[in-house]
């Protein structure tokens, strides 16, 4: 099952099997590896975080911070335990709490289904706390929530259900991969990102995500 294959599938699929005479001559001349050059995944994670006058944490030291977050937690004061999580990161961004407690706060925003938030949450773990956390735990998270943003309809006036954000979903399994190629899911977010650009009708893009999961 070669690229070629797959690109009729896809075509037919659609119902589009004519534009495969005028796509195929582009696959041939450029290769199926250059078709997605350019198109980085937008930067989820924020910037490193310090400390600010906007964080300010509730006590003296990262111990009792993140002790006070999980108590508000607790007793179900959310708004004031997303701050005190917050707080801890900046205050005490090289603190062993600061890793657990950005963590929790990540899975805190993806119960409550502020996904987008949540993902960048989990890159930023990624990104600035290599080998403090279980790697393979967050590339879960991170895979779940991809899959959640893209079955899940979105809200617009009227509280009328829209399609899921596949934009947006195609962004986050991108990174999804990235962060894992070789671990578990990674095939799955591979075959979801062919997925998605079919579905926006991005056949060449398409194409090129099947034959890396085939690969």
């Amino acid at each position: 099952m070669g690229p070629l294959f797959l690109l009729y599938m896809c075509m037919q699929r659609r119902g589009q099997i004519l534009l495969l005479a005028a796509i195929l001559p582009i696959c041939m001349a450029v290769g199926f590896e250059e078709i997605e050059s350019g198109s980085q995944p937008r930067k989820f994670a924020p910037d490193r975080k310090t400390p600010s006058m906007f964080h300010r944490a509730e006590k003296g030291s990262p111990e009792k911070q993140l002790a006070r977050a999980r108590s508000h937690l607790t007793k179900g004061r959310v708004p004031w335990a997303v701050a005190a999580y917050e707080a801890l990161v900046h205050t005490w961004h090289s603190s062993k709490e600061a890793s657990t407690a950005q963590l929790e706060y990540a899975v805190l925003l993806e119960d409550r289904g502020r996904y987008e938030d949540a993902f960048g949450e989990f890159q930023y773990l990624v990104e600035h706390f290599q080998g403090r956390f279980a790697y393979d735990e967050v590339l879960d998270h991170q895979f779940k929530i991809a899959n959640q943003v893209m079955r899940t309809k979105t809200r617009q006036f009227f509280f009328f259900a829209a399609d899921p954000d596949r934009e947006l979903a195609l962004r986050m399994f991108k990174v999804r991969v990235a962060n894992g190629p070789y671990r578990a899911n990674a095939d799955h977010a591979q075959y979801s990102i062919g997925l998605l650009h079919e579905q926006l009708e991005s056949y060449r893009e398409a194409i090129v995500a099947y034959e890396r999961v085939y690969q």
